[in-house]
């Protein structure tokens, strides 16, 4: 039977010990909340700006609520616009980076982040100006009354301060 050790403790044994980034040892969590409010009918490509997340954030989490209202079509990708990570890399715009095809279906639906969603390490902690949380129609809504649609956003996330 093997010993394994996972990243952090590994850096707390090493000689000397190695730094272990706050945001990852007894941080605070934190949520980002957007929401979205329309009587009309949402097309294929529409782009909702939810807000940004700040400098510093590390994503942990995504979840997206969307209301019966919007009919029997209306499927939204929840993601990030273009920013530059705090290692100083550019990250490219990813329209589903948190989100991949929440679809209401007519009945309402609350998704969360998929297993393997570019989420924390593999986004990197967001650097100067933050950024830009978006969504984005891959379908169409099909409401035809004057009901509101609500669409809101919670994403999880850590500072090192």
């Amino acid at each position: 039977m093997a010993t394994l050790y996972g990243v952090n403790y590994s850096k707390s044994l090493s000689d000397p010990i190695e730094k272990i980034a706050p945001s990852e040892l007894n941080s605070r969590s934190k949520i980002f909340y957007g929401k979205f409010i329309t009587s009309q009918i949402l097309a294929d490509d529409d782009e909702i700006e939810f807000g940004f997340l700040p400098e510093g954030a590390l994503v942990h989490d995504a979840k997206i609520l969307i209301s019966g209202t919007m009919g029997t079509g209306g499927i939204i990708n929840l993601g990030h616009k273009a920013f530059v990570n705090s290692a100083g890399s550019s990250v490219v715009e990813n329209e589903d980076a948190f989100i991949v095809g929440a679809d209401a279906g007519g009945q309402g639906v609350l998704q969360r982040a998929a297993l393997g969603s570019v989420l924390g390490a593999a986004l990197g902690k967001i650097g100067k100006g933050g950024a830009q949380v978006f969504g984005k129609m891959s379908e169409a809504s099909t409401s035809t009354d004057t009901v509101p649609v609500t669409i809101e956003v919670f994403i999880e996330y850590s500072l090192e301060s």
